[in-house]
């Protein structure tokens, strides 16, 4: 439990990756809301640091390191000290250049898919205290660690489009290629382990779904970059020599023939230009979300960039398709020798986990994933590592939604002084609204149900007991039908129904006999609220319910019909509608709530009924509220433990409000290069920063934060608007 609590004490989270060339790509976002923003270094020039970056000096150094001490050369040691002090000097720019609060950040590092096992996690641990990013002080939750697979899952978890849903307990493989690398990798999504410390039913929920590797395969092979470069030059070398012997063909009456196609294919000759050649092919089949399968290879615009003969090119490739370039490469040996080795490797572990065909144990899905960069300049660098870094993000960012809804919160009294004493105080089993508990409030209106989320919080300690006062986290409110509208609507469903039989005796004359209008509904709707359903403990008895205005006809209605058809079931509609709110995740699902307080205008028939309703659905969905209707009953509980003014203050909103536990920062960036302004509703403030980028905190640590949110405006002095045609210009 502490471990997880410990993630709460930090401002910001730094994620850390390697690029393909063995740099620190460094991610910054706030551990409250995932918005990632790659940092920049700025390195002084006296730092000559970009031929050290050439080195790849970061992988370098963890395969030096895991290797026996005996092995490390005078020139590996040499090269392990200066990756240590080309981190420290890292820190020293983060810092200088005001990019990170490093000493109030927790770590997140994103282990490559290369990397598996812990001796990766302990080398990087190491590599950090050396640096001095991380401390022997520092909780071991300071720095984390996320597999490939994690980071990749939660990504695909969480992402704005389509995103893919993993089930609880079901089993997927993974497969992917990078670099030197192809593995195959089999998971099975579970609870994360953190959650078992907070509560068993939070463990068996799928609040935090991570993947756990049941088996994996590994086969290293020669670079995909390599392969695929050697297939592309053995096609564009066999096209060469067929249009050279076409030609050759064409003009062998001509003596001079051989000799002109020769020239014709000098450019070929070069091998500057079949090289240009072969890494634009490479390039555009890399980047394959671009690439159109039926679309032609000799298209000038796929060509634009490259400086080899583009007529040439084009008639090297005529009337050849990229569908059938692709179709070609596969036929190199190599290539073949690849897929099969993945699809042997797929097969294996397919038999050893999916014995049953369609069973759910066995595997539901496949995925695959290439991480893979072209070495020709012109390939660009998609946000990948982004993905990366915001998919292994999605753990520690529940486990922060899990650590504030535990601890204590940072709060602000009447009396405009911070109190400092809120602890955590352990929860004694006879509170039923422990310390640091949440509980809802039902208030049930005529037309509408308001719902208040409270937090207990301890503002103080006296003799070592906990004296408790609330502040408010949440309102709600859901709009409703009428009780008595409700009840009218079951009842006159029901008499027609029955067409009224019985029900009008001879007090229904012949003028209302034939078919009932609307306006003999709106007449019994407007006389039915004057009635009193319990004035009589006789359920039998008969009310007459007058049905028009024009005449004297009625309907004769039991107390035992109004109850049982009407009644109880728009007291079970309003049961659903309390209950579901608790369990919805848009309302109060993801809070602990400990208990439920229902206050409204209730006879003693109603409020037991309207509270055996609650708690027997509370049950369908296995939860186990304490549940008080009405405020007599609350007042009246002896388990509800010790309030610093009175037991009543637990209702209506709290007397306390949160304070910020964190700084909340804005950033933008525009195309505008002029001032920006912040307005607050009362004032301009001019926000610095470089031209086309800013940032403004909206919200500053231990600041109060209004339950209505914190609003803000920016202008732009000098910025167009557009609006409806017309053009405006901030002065």
């Amino acid at each position: 439990m502490k471990e997880l609590l410990d993630c709460n004490k930090y401002n910001q989270v730094l994620c850390l990756c390697f690029d393909d060339y063995g740099w620190f790509r460094i991610y910054r976002t706030s551990n409250r809301l995932i918005a990632m923003q790659e940092m920049t270094v700025s390195v002084p020039k006296e730092y000559n640091i970009d031929d050290f970056l050439a080195k790849r000096p970061f992988t370098q150094y963890f395969d030096i390191y895991l290797k026996v001490a005996n092995q490390q050369t005078i020139e590996k040691r040499h090269t392990l000290l200066s990756t240590i002090e080309c981190a420290i000097k890292l820190k020293q720019f983060l810092i200088q250049d005001e990019k990170g609060d490093i000493d109030g950040s927790q770590f997140i590092f994103c282990l490559p898919p290369e990397w598996a096992g812990s001796d990766y996690k302990t080398a990087l641990r190491s590599f950090y205290l050396k640096a001095g990013w991380i401390t022997e002080a520092d909780d071991k939750n300071r720095l984390l660690f996320s597999t490939y697979t994690e980071s990749l899952v939660g990504y695909l978890q969480h992402r704005h489009q389509d995103p893919v849903q993993f089930e609880r307990e079901r089993r997927y493989v993974l497969g992917y290629i990078r670099e030197a690398t192809l593995r195959v990798t089999c998971f099975q999504m579970q609870s994360a382990k953190e959650l078992i410390t907070v509560s068993q039913r939070l463990a068996a929920s799928d609040l935090l779904l991570v993947p756990t590797t049941l088996d994996e395969e590994l086969m290293c092979q020669l670079s995909f970059d390599d392969i695929l470069r050697t297939a592309l030059k053995h096609i564009v070398i066999k096209r060469i020599i067929d249009q050279l012997k076409s030609k050759i063909y064409r003009r062998k009456r001509h003596a001079s023939s051989f000799s002109r196609s020769k020239k014709k294919a000098k450019h070929y000759k070069s091998l500057e230009g079949v090289r240009d050649v072969i890494e634009n092919l490479a390039f555009q089949l890399l980047r394959a979300d671009y690439l159109k399968s039926n679309g032609f290879i000799a298209d000038a615009n796929e060509w634009e960039h490259v400086t080899c003969d583009v007529v040439a090119m084009q008639k090297l490739f005529k009337e050849w398709t990229w569908n059938d370039l692709v179709k070609e490469v596969f036929k190199n040996a190599d290539i073949k020798r690849l897929l099969q080795q993945f699809t042997d490797a797929c097969t294996r572990i397919q038999s050893k986990y999916n014995s049953l065909k369609g069973s759910p144990e066995g595997i539901q899905n496949a995925l695959s994933s290439s991480v893979s960069a072209s070495r020709s300049p012109l390939y660009v660098h998609d946000n990948c590592y982004e993905y990366q870094c915001e998919g292994a993000m999605q753990k520690p960012y529940k486990i922060i939604q899990i650590a504030n809804a535990l601890l204590p919160p940072s709060i602000w009294n009447d009396n405009s002084t911070t109190e400092n004493e809120s602890l955590l105080v352990e929860t004694n089993e006879v509170d039923l609204i422990p310390p640091n508990s949440f509980y809802a409030q039902a208030y049930i209106r005529k037309n509408c149900i308001d719902f208040i989320l409270n937090k207990a919080v301890t503002v103080s300690l006296v003799d070592g007991v906990a004296q408790k006062s609330t502040f408010t986290a949440q309102e709600e409110t859901v709009k409703i039908q009428t009780i008595t509208d409700s009840v009218c609507d079951k009842v006159w469903i029901h008499l027609e129904m029955i067409d009224f039989e019985g029900c009008g005796d001879r007090s229904l004359r012949e003028c209302c006999t034939g078919d009932i209008s609307m306006k003999n509904y709106q007449c019994f709707q407007n006389n039915l609220q004057y009635i009193n359903i319990f004035a009589n403990k006789n359920l039998d008895d008969y009310q007459q319910i007058s049905i028009s205005n024009d005449c004297k006809c009625t309907l004769n209605i039991s107390n035992r019909m109004l109850i049982e058809v009407g009644l109880i079931p728009a007291i079970e509609n309003i049961a659903a509608i309390i209950t579901s709110t608790l369990v919805s995740n848009s309302f109060f699902g993801r809070y602990n709530v400990s208990a439920l307080i229902v206050i409204g205008d209730f006879k003693e028939m109603a409020r037991v009924a309207l509270k055996e309703t609650i708690q027997k659905r509370l049950q369908v969905y296995q939860k186990k509220h304490a549940v008080f209707v009405g405020e007599q009953e609350l007042v009246a509980c002896e388990s509800l433990g010790t309030w610093a003014i009175e037991r009543k203050q637990i209702l209506g909103k709290g007397s306390y409000v949160q304070l910020s536990d964190t700084n909340y920062t804005v950033r933008f960036r525009t195309h505008h290069e002029g001032d920006v302004y912040e307005y607050n509703g009362f004032a301009f403030k001019k926000i610095k920063g470089a031209p086309g980028s800013s940032e403004s905190i909206v919200l500053r640590q231990a600041e109060y934060l209004a339950q209505e949110g914190v609003y803000l405006s920016f202008i732009f002095k000098g910025a167009f608007l557009f609006d409806a045609g017309k053009n405006y210009v901030c002065n």
